[in-house]
């Protein structure tokens, strides 16, 4: 009988080192789900900041295309301006010789 027993101690200890293995083979995998969930999170962040510096890169862009666009429009409406003064400059000379030949 004392040698019976042992047998099923034994077989409870083969039971006992069976579970130990299932609960370190879940933890382990939980643990490969953990951090194969941060490596996700860390590539969906990086391509975030791809698109955010993009982004950055086109309104730059942008700013430029309307700073630039604002200067040729205030170069245009300097030549405008010039062109009716110089225009006008003409005419007055045009008056005044007209008016002195009247004086005359």
């Amino acid at each position: 009988e004392g040698d019976t027993s042992l047998k099923e101690g034994d077989s409870s200890l083969k039971e006992g080192d069976t579970s130990l293995k299932d609960e370190f083979i879940i933890f382990k995998e939980k643990e490969m789900k953990e951090k194969q969930t941060l490596i996700d999170q860390v590539e969906r962040l990086k391509q975030s900041e791809r698109e955010y510096e993009l982004k950055v890169q086109e309104l730059e862009t942008e700013v430029a295309d309307l700073t630039l666009i604002d200067q040729v429009e205030r170069l245009k409406q300097s030549e405008r301006e010039y062109e009716s003064s110089k225009g006008t400059e003409t005419q007055q000379k045009i008056i005044g010789r007209l008016e002195e030949r009247i004086a005359e």
